[in-house]
Parts: structure tokens; C-alpha cells; sequence
């Protein structure tokens, strides 16, 4: 991707953790870098 994260990618990710889907996720950090820092 290599682009900085927008509003809405951040949003996304918020409205997943909120969500029932992520239920069984704890204690995880999540990084909205467009994989950036994989390289």
C-alpha cells in the first residue's frame, strides 16, 4: 500500500474491535501503517 493510514482506515479497524466478530482478541496492538514498517 505505502500510504499513510487515513481517517477511515483507522475508523475500520475501531468499528472491528467494537464489533462481536472480535470477541476472542485480547491484548493484541494493532499497527495501521499500510505495512510500511515491514519493509
Amino acid at each position: 500500500m505505502g500510504r499513510y493510514a487515513e481517517s477511515q482506515d483507522i475508523a475500520n479497524l475501531v468499528l472491528f474491535i467494537a464489533s462481536d466478530e472480535s470477541e476472542f482478541i485480547s491484548g493484541s496492538q494493532y499497527r495501521i501503517d499500510g505495512a510500511i514498517a515491514a519493509k
